[in-house]
């Protein structure tokens, strides 16, 4: 990469540019993209944002239209180029379009066309350069767009300072049968050999430039590129295709191809403008679809069910409320967003108010390996305070392990005596917590909209009962990314919970993918502060969060946060191509978690490797156990570690990527 975000312009090519008098830029799939994977997709969004009643009719009809323009004027005056004006001459009196002048969906694909130009910085770097040695530089299209509306797209592309700008639709000649070159050449008054062109076509732009004794230097298209690519080879495998629109047969879905089309576009032209971070790219390929897809949901329902302000629960909301933040800007989305301190830790505890099974089963949760005093440490204890309690409970002291069916039968004994201290600390936290929650505005809203990533629901219920206690019926709606089926009993007694993937673990297939790793999509939402441990007082008034600044979280943190940022560059290159103030549809579930899939089901090598060696905090509070996603200690050649890598499988986070390290592993020795 060259400064400035630039790809580096390859030695061939700068060698022909020096050489060159006169220089031109093929436009559409050279100089600029669009976002759309092929130029007729882009029929399809026409036909979304004017609501035609069936869309595959309308992108049909207007390639046919397009056919016979062009059949039609060459055999009326061997005129080699048609005009937008002529092409939907060919719709009028078409069923897809009936009852909307043709003039409103002529203008409606203009300004899609204009609001889909994004710049190819590969030759956009050529282009400055170029200009730069004061070459005599300009662009020549065959297309049937007019050259006010090319000028705009060139200008909003940042191409400017160019010496001439050629059209078929303006010239009726064409770089395809080589008049266009013709007329170029007798304009500027040079010879073809001190003509460089530069494009994507292998015909217009290199066997008739050839021909014409231009010197030709062609350039891959990015949509022939991704085939190719690992992101690209994946796209296919899960079902994610170039659309076919000559196959016949129902439209089921326009909402899956739209979004099919505007991801496999956006990526290809991301491929050549990749940063070559491994983190900043695995966020846009393959977390910003579903990003968006969840953002989008989650104002539509929320809006259904009358919520009026949404509380982002820390950590996980804080990217979700980035991303609403990002269709607020835009007008695509209503509700209010807040963000809002909590945790488990910081809504559980105030929430005990009798030392029953559901609270001890809370107090002795988790799968690390931790001592009594890391344990009494969560919820606010000094162990040093209680040893006889401790003692009594089986224990010989407070660094005493936790382990087995009989360690936490003496844990629950251990807490169980230390109900009263605990209940006492419970009550003043809920009383600090009931200060943040008059702080942040929860009691006047009638109806609460929680956001949180989801899975058991339990912090909706805290929340609930904690609003309860204060006395405030207020309806608290949950929005999650999904929830298991334990998420159930809380539904059955009054906490509203709605979700984007699966909801009490329906559909399976989704809940499946989520489930090859949890903690890699948790991850995906990593905040960049620590966890909620409580509420103090904070000074000059009101109530602060007590946040747990570890520095273990430090790696998780920064990789977490290439990847959001990469994820939120797909958010805006994506709703870039839609008009502010209207709501894209929405991207169907399976579709935005469809690549995630594959990553987790089957990563290469550098993904298992660089995904497994994320470091997982196992706990809750300030008392966590470290552990990593999928890192084997040992090989499969090394029969001494085999018990430590079956145990390791058995524990990993990440089974799939724990296996392709040992595989790979294997075959590196």
């Amino acid at each position: 990469m060259s400064e400035g975000g630039y790809p580096a312009i390859p030695p061939s090519l700068k060698v022909a540019i020096e050489a060159a008098k006169v220089i031109s830029f093929d436009i559409f799939d050279t100089a600029i993209r669009r976002a759309v994977e092929n130029p007729v997709d882009l029929f399809l969004l026409v036909a979304t944002e004017l609501r035609l009643d069936d869309p595959r009719a309308f992108v049909a009809a207007r390639i046919k239209a397009e056919r016979v323009a062009r059949d039609r004027l060459y055999q009326a005056s061997n005129a080699l180029e048609v005009t937008l004006v002529d092409i939907y001459d060919h719709l009028r009196g078409h069923p897809s379009v009936a009852g909307i002048p043709l003039s409103e969906v002529m203008e409606k694909e203009r300004e899609l066309e204009y609001r889909m130009v994004r710049r190819n910085k590969e030759i956009g770097a050529a282009f400055d350069w170029a200009k730069g040695l004061g070459k005599q530089i300009g662009f020549i299209s065959d297309i049937y767009l007019d050259r006010p509306l090319i000028e705009a797209m060139l200008k909003k592309a940042g191409y400017q300072g160019h010496a001439f700008l050629w059209v078929s639709s303006e010239a009726q000649a064409t770089k395809a049968e080589g008049g266009l070159y013709t007329r170029v050449h007798q304009a500027l008054a040079i010879e073809a050999f001190e003509h460089l062109h530069i494009g994507d076509n292998r015909v217009s732009d290199g066997q008739r430039a050839r021909a014409k004794g231009i010197v030709p230097y062609l350039i891959d298209k990015s949509t022939d590129r991704l085939p190719k690519t690992l992101i690209g080879q994946r796209f296919k495998k899960q079902g994610v295709r170039t659309i076919n629109w000559t196959s016949r047969g129902p439209h089921v879905n326009p909402a899956r191809d739209l979004w099919a089309t505007l991801w496999r576009g956006l990526v290809a032209a991301h491929l050549s403008e990749s940063s070559k971070d491994f983190w900043f790219d695995l966020g846009y390929r393959y977390v910003g679809l579903f990003l968006l897809g969840f953002g989008l949901w989650l104002d539509q329902t929320a809006r259904a069910k009358g919520v009026k302000t949404l509380y982002f629960f820390a950590r996980d909301g804080h990217l979700m409320l980035r991303v609403h933040e990002k269709l607020l800007a835009r007008g695509m989305a209503v509700c209010e967003g807040r963000y809002f301190f909590a945790s488990r830790r910081a809504l559980n505890i105030p929430a005990l108010t009798m030392m029953n099974d559901q609270a001890l089963d809370f107090l002795v949760s988790g799968t690390s390996r931790l001592s009594v005093r890391a344990f009494l440490s969560r919820v606010g204890v000094d162990a040093m305070s209680h040893l006889s309690a401790i003692k009594g409970a089986g224990f010989l002291g407070p660094d005493d392990p936790v382990e087995g069916r009989v360690g936490y039968r003496q844990l629950r004994t251990l807490f169980e005596s230390l109900g009263p201290v605990i209940l006492a600390k419970a009550a003043d936290e809920r009383e600090r917590f009931r200060a943040y929650c008059e702080q942040e505005g929860v009691f006047k809203e009638p109806v609460i909209g929680l956001v949180d990533i989801g899975w058991h629901g339990s912090l909706q219920e805290s929340f609930t009962a904690l609003m309860a206690h204060e006395g405030h019926r207020s309806r608290v709606e949950g929005f999650y990314v999904g929830t298991y089926a334990a998420a159930k009993k809380h539904e059955a007694v009054g906490a509203c919970h709605h979700a984007y993937l699966f909801k009490g673990g329906e559909p399976q297939k989704l809940l499946k993918v989520v489930r090859a790793s949890v903690e890699i999509f948790e991850w995906f939402f990593c905040a960049p502060h620590g966890s909620v441990l409580g509420f103090d007082q904070a000074e000059g008034g009101g109530v602060k969060p007590l946040l747990d600044e570890s520095d273990l979280e430090a790696h998780r943190q920064s990789t977490a946060a290439s990847v959001q940022e990469g994820a939120l560059q797909f958010l805006d290159d994506a709703l870039g191509v839609f008009p502010d103030g209207a709501p894209p549809p929405g991207v169907p579930p399976e579709l935005s978690i469809t690549l995630m899939e594959a990553l987790l089901r089957r990563p290469t090598p550098e993904e298992a490797r660089s995904l497994g060696d994320l470091p997982h905090l196992e706990g809750f509070g300030s008392a966590s156990d470290v552990r990593y996603v999928a890192k084997p200690h040992g090989g499969l050649l090394e029969p001494w570690a085999w018990r430590g890598l079956l145990s390791g499988y058995r524990q990993a986070f990440w089974r799939s990527g724990y296996l392709k390290r040992l595989k790979w592993r294997e075959e590196s020795l």
